[in-house]
Formats: structure tokens, sequence, C-alpha cells
């Protein structure tokens, strides 16, 4: 996937953990990256859409010989607010079911007790 440069140092995927249901990605922020200084310069927050982005990045690795799209969104619940400056890094779990031409997902964000988002989406893939 090629990230544009501000979406490139917002975050990196530093471990990803895989098992033929369920992947479990660590995220490390970069509290310095531009999109910080525009959402929002006095308290900086991710960008819900940036999250929903890195649940792609993550899709595309674990199939790195399809092509992935969003088809739907059944749900997502933007639970908490990640902010860069108390929460350098966290979690993402992913318990995905290959179906036909389509990948159904549960995706959660959290780190220890709190959960930051929780999602039902599918995406389209082809070759």
């Amino acid at each position: 996937m090629n990230k544009s440069h501000a979406l490139h140092s917002l975050y990196k995927i530093t471990a990803l953990q895989e098992n033929p249901e369920k992947a479990i990605a660590t995220i490390v922020l970069n509290e310095e990256s531009e999109i910080y200084k525009a959402h929002f310069p006095s308290d900086p927050i991710t960008p819900g859409v940036c999250e929903l982005i890195m649940i792609k990045e993550v899709l595309c690795t674990l199939y790195p010989d399809m092509h992935v799209a969003l088809s739907s969104a059944r749900q997502i619940k933007f639970i908490d607010v990640i902010r860069p400056t108390e929460v350098k890094s966290f979690f993402l779990e992913l318990k995905h079911q290959l179906d036909e031409d389509n990948i159904l997902v549960d995706a959660r964000i959290f780190k220890e007790q709190t959960d930051f988002l929780k999602a039902k989406l599918n995406y389209l893939i082809s070759a």
C-alpha cells in the first residue's frame, strides 16, 4: 500500500503476530506527525479515518497478493480518542474470515483495558 508522506509519518507497524483467523499488530505513533499539527494543534488526536487506514494496511499485509477495498461497514464504534501525547503505542486486532471474494473483519484497537475502536467491516478482494 502506498501511503502519502503525512500518513506514512503518522504511525509504524512494529510487530505483527498472525494465525489463520486472527492477527494482532503493534502500532507506534509519531506525535510529531504533520497530521497531529492539523488535527488538532492544541489537543492532537488520531483521526478516525487514519485508524481505518491502519486496519486496511494490516489486511494488505495479511493478503499481499490481493487488492483489498472496503465495501461496507456493518458497525464502527469510536469508543475513545487516541491522543499521541498519552498513548504512544497500541494494538490492532483483526479477526478475519475469507468468504469467496470478501474478507469479513472484526477489528479492535486497544491498549491494556481501554478500547479505542471496534468495527465490523467487509472488504472486497481481487487478484
